[in-house]
């Protein structure tokens, strides 16, 4: 059996990212059941220890950007490090989704 590049890295990125919104949406909906702050969801941690979430959502988007990249023989992307809205990293995972 012969496993392709794009089977084992672009066909394992794109659920991934799809499970990543899905789990977003979730957070959001809970979010507005308990009359939170959807802004805040941006800066929450897991842990004291943890990335927030802004950074955790940018770093998913820049692993599957990153390795298709260099699967392509094309420049590895950079990473912002500037926090972003929630309107904003839903587009960013959109955008890497379908990249």
């Amino acid at each position: 059996m012969t496993l392709s590049m794009h089977a084992m890295a672009v066909d394992t990125f794109v659920p991934m990212l799809g499970t990543l919104t899905h789990l977003f949406d979730k957070a959001e909906e809970h979010a507005l059941t308990k009359k939170v702050d959807i802004a805040s969801l941006v800066s929450a941690r897991l842990a004291p220890d943890k990335y927030p979430f802004w950074m955790q959502v940018q770093l998913a988007c820049y692993q599957a950007w990153d390795a298709t990249a260099r699967l392509t023989g094309q420049p590895s992307p950079q990473l912002p490090k500037d926090p972003e809205t929630l309107e904003e990293l839903r587009a960013r995972i959109k955008r890497r989704s379908i990249s």
